[in-house]
């Protein structure tokens, strides 16, 4: 038979795992923890920006906490829903801020992870008639109306410690598989922060790139992305949570032995 001391032990470690898995296995709803959100617009004014190879988008966000970023998740749909699974690149960059001459765009890179299928997780977030936008060629490509949700998950030893206060850059890129091809969009955001966000093109050659704003074809509004931010609990939180729960399992063993 388990002793108290077991139970306090054993009960506190369940508490930690159960947490752990359910950050590892969760997607992000709206009212869950994060560190920063720009919630996806499905509105008819929301577009969806053409963000797959050599296209790469970036927007700005500042850090609200200093602290590791574990979760990444964005929302996006495929041109005429052509739904595919596609690799990405997703990296996060210093601010360099605008001046009179440019507007403000990612500096240098200080974080990057490649992610293939299998990697991160999709499911399907809601339904809107929106057009897919490719800034290139400054035009809409067609429709969409599937919008999905991509979660991409970082193990802490891994994951970028931003610092509170300071702006930073996410920058995505989605790899489409060959030879299915296809055109996954970053989906824009019905909030906007700071700066426009901007786009560019890669090269083979790994050259600098020209950062330019994204406005809207339609009317020359701004433009902002869709795009969550979350971390794990810090330690004393579930150093918290484990007391809670052995403190709960030593109440019930304490009850059962007074029978």
């Amino acid at each position: 038979m388990f002793t108290l001391k077991q139970f306090l032990r054993w009960g506190s470690l369940f508490a930690m795992s159960m947490l752990l898995c359910g950050h590892a296995l969760a997607d992000w709803n709206f009212g869950d923890p994060a560190k920063w959100v720009q919630p996806p617009d499905l509105s008819d004014k929301g577009l969806d920006v053409n963000a797959t190879e050599p296209i790469i988008l970036a927007d700005d966000f500042r850090c609200t906490q200093t602290g590791p970023i574990t979760d990444i998740h964005i929302w996006g749909s495929w041109l005429n829903d052509s739904t595919r699974i596609s690799a990405f690149h997703l990296s996060i960059h210093a601010d360099i801020p605008a001046d009179p001459n440019r507007p403000s765009m990612p500096g240098a890179e200080l974080w990057s992870r490649d992610f293939s299928p299998g990697q991160f997780t999709i499911r399907t977030f809601a339904t809107a008639n929106e057009q897919f936008f490719d800034p290139k060629s400054n035009t809409i490509l067609g429709p969409d109306t599937q919008v999905l949700q991509y979660n991409f998950l970082i193990p802490e030893s891994a994951a970028f410690v931003q610092t509170n206060g300071t702006i930073y850059w996410l920058d995505v890129q989605a790899v489409a598989n060959v030879p299915e091809g296809g055109l996954l969009g970053w989906k824009t955001s019905s909030q906007h922060f700071n700066d426009n966000a901007v786009w560019g093109e890669t090269s083979a050659s790994g050259g600098p790139i020209t950062w330019r704003e994204l406005i809207d074809p339609r009317d020359g509004h701004s433009l902002d992305l869709s795009f969550a931010l979350t971390t794990v609990p810090e330690p004393s939180g579930l150093l918290l949570l484990g007391m809670g729960a052995a403190g709960l399992v030593g109440v019930m063993v304490r009850r059962r032995c007074r029978r």
